[in-house]
């Protein structure tokens, strides 16, 4: 469950996906354990739709957090292994 979870952050689900049982079925299993984690208090759930499954929550604070783009593009780069110099594709 870890190695699809790992391929879950920051991927939206395609046309197939969304109608995969096991794809169905890790998105119910992750929102039921965020939800019963949220409801202990004093928890912090970083991204997994948390904001969303927990908006109509009361004492649930949510904050959002944006580096300054420069930054967020770097990270980027750095992790899909590119480069601002133009690549000939020929």
């Amino acid at each position: 469950m870890e190695e699809f979870g790992k391929e879950f952050d920051e991927h939206y689900p395609n046309m197939w996906e969304r109608f995969d049982r096991s794809y169905t079925g890790f998105v119910i299993l992750s929102q039921s354990i965020i939800l019963s984690h949220a409801l202990k208090d004093n928890v912090i759930i970083v991204g997994r739709g948390g904001n969303f499954l927990l908006r109509d929550v009361p004492f649930a604070l949510n904050v959002r957090i944006i580096a300054p783009r420069e930054q967020r593009l770097e990270a980027i780069m750095k992790r899909e292994n590119l480069s601002r110099e133009p690549q000939n594709s020929w």
